[in-house]
């Protein structure tokens, strides 16, 4: 159930982001993986399913900057602003 929840979280920052959505896998090893076109992810019991998901996401942001030219800028950009931030991010 945790795992659904966490595709439906992942696949919302996506469409926010107007990003595309990797294949997403439940990972087999308890670890997770990121690449620019596959997620595989474990979620763990009691876990903040809806943090993870950010967090995973921020993994696969930096797989998809490397690997995909159409979307390097839009990246970059979004970062920039955050980094342009005054308040602490941390």
């Amino acid at each position: 159930m945790d795992f659904e929840i966490f595709k439906k979280e992942f696949i919302d920052i996506c469409a926010a982001w107007r990003i595309p959505i990797p294949h997403i896998h439940e990972s087999a090893d308890f670890s997770n993986h990121t690449s620019a076109t596959d997620i595989h992810v474990y979620v763990e019991p009691g876990e903040d399913v809806a943090f993870h998901a950010a967090h995973i996401f921020g993994h696969y942001l930096c797989d998809l900057h490397g690997d995909n030219e159409k979307y390097q800028d839009k990246i970059a950009n979004r970062i920039a602003r955050w980094a342009t931030q005054k308040e602490e991010i941390a």
